[in-house]
């Protein structure tokens, strides 16, 4: 076995013991930061980066699955025991599995295959995409330190979309279409798959630019109606003794002559 394969494994306990709750966004990120580094020194490192890759996509693909059946197996249970509690299926994590199936598939094949010639088109297209993945985990951390309602994630929000859009569906639509007529049946069919997940994915992140937009605008739109209504309070004299409040005057009662 590489010995590249364990490393994968030994970043996700340690950063999954240490950061609970963002232990998937930092192993992802770890992931495609070193593909990056590895590809944009030099393209023939696609040999390293094809079982470090595997090694992760197989972890993540196990993840989902264990994420995806939690809530059905809890669910029959307090069905059982006549439970009224029942969690919510996290179908997003159904995208991952079928997307980590593919990558799999493509990288036995171009593992196994040093002398395909879609390999290099390939290593260009594997290159380009973790660049898109990049976006997302920098908006990711953005949104974890301002919160999603604010200017700067707002921004980066937007700088995402434009540079995701671009990477998933211009220069991936284009690696497709002038490396068509070489692919076979079963990698035309992934390459869909794929370029149709990055479309969805973009619509995603555009949905959520519209309402964060909306959200900022009305936390602007309800602050200065706010600050119209407080009523300024008037500070108590600090040192001198409370006046007492005057006794209302004693109501006159209308005096009856008697003649």
């Amino acid at each position: 076995m590489n010995i590249i394969y364990p490393i994968p494994w030994l970043c996700m306990y340690l950063f999954n013991k240490r950061y609970k709750h963002s232990a998937d966004y930092i192993n992802s990120t770890i992931h495609t930061v070193i593909i990056v580094l590895f590809l944009s020194i030099s393209r023939r490192h696609i040999d390293y980066v094809i079982p470090w890759s595997q090694s992760y996509f197989i972890y993540d693909c196990i993840l989902s699955l264990y994420k995806l059946t939690k809530p059905i197996v809890i669910n029959n249970y307090n069905k059982i025991i006549n439970r009224p509690v029942r969690l919510t299926y996290p179908l997003s994590y159904m995208g991952y599995v079928i997307h980590h199936s593919i990558s799999l598939f493509l990288l036995s094949v171009f593992r196994h295959s040093t002398h395909h010639p879609l390999r290099p088109s390939y290593t260009e297209v594997y290159y380009y995409l973790e660049w898109s993945n990049i976006l997302l985990y920098i908006t990711y951390f953005v949104f974890k330190i301002y919160g999603k309602d604010h200017i700067i994630s707002l921004l980066t929000l937007h700088t995402e979309i434009i540079g995701y859009g671009y990477l998933r569906s211009i220069v991936f639509g284009r690696l497709i279409y002038n490396n068509w007529h070489m692919f076979d049946v079963s990698i035309k069919g992934c390459a869909i798959i794929i370029y149709i997940l990055g479309i969805t994915w973009m619509r995603q992140l555009v949905l959520q630019l519209i309402k964060s937009g909306k959200r900022i605008q009305d936390k602007l739109q309800v602050e200065p109606q706010d600050k119209l209504q407080v009523e300024p309070q008037v500070e108590p004299q600090v040192g001198l003794p409370a006046q007492p409040e005057p006794e209302p005057e004693p109501e006159l009662k209308p005096q009856i002559k008697i003649e």
